[in-house]
């Protein structure tokens, strides 16, 4: 025996109808938009594609599927690693390096011109700093009369 329904709440299949009972798959068929050839079911209506990667064979409809990818300059590497240690020449290597890299990444159009002007800007750095402490004092030396003996 079924619960006896509240007058106030109205019966779900007035609003909403019966699902159908079958399906004849016969009857509903998507017409396909394009000729039907291998690849895509013709049911979407996209034109057919071949399966799998078939890789770049230079005709209009294909294109590259990666992105070529651009090297990474060594020489930028090596300034902004030789920029970076403030030991002997390596900040003097580092400029030079930097200089040698972002001419060679203009023209070349590799990766790395962050690289190369941190190693140029930072040896810079070390080398002003070098000047600036110890040869710039050793050029007072001798007319400073207090550090004569």
């Amino acid at each position: 025996m079924s619960a006896p329904q509240d007058p106030a709440t109205p019966d779900p299949a007035q609003y909403y109808p019966a699902a159908p009972q079958s399906y004849d798959s016969g009857k509903f068929q998507a017409q396909p938009a394009y000729p039907v050839q291998p690849g895509y079911p013709a049911e979407y209506g996209y034109p057919a594609q071949q399966q799998g990667y078939q890789g770049y064979q230079g005709y209009p409809g294909y294109q590259q599927p990666y992105p070529v990818q651009r090297k990474t300059n060594g020489l930028s590497v090596a300034a902004l690693v030789c920029g970076i240690i403030p030991f002997f020449v390596l900040p003097l290597l580092g400029i030079i390096f930097g200089a040698i890299a972002l001419n060679q990444i203009k023209r070349t159009g590799d990766e790395g011109r962050g690289m190369a002007l941190a190693g140029l800007i930072v040896g810079c750095v070390w080398v002003g700093l070098f000047l600036l402490v110890f040869l710039i004092p050793l050029l007072f030396v001798g007319s400073v009369p207090f550090l004569v003996r």
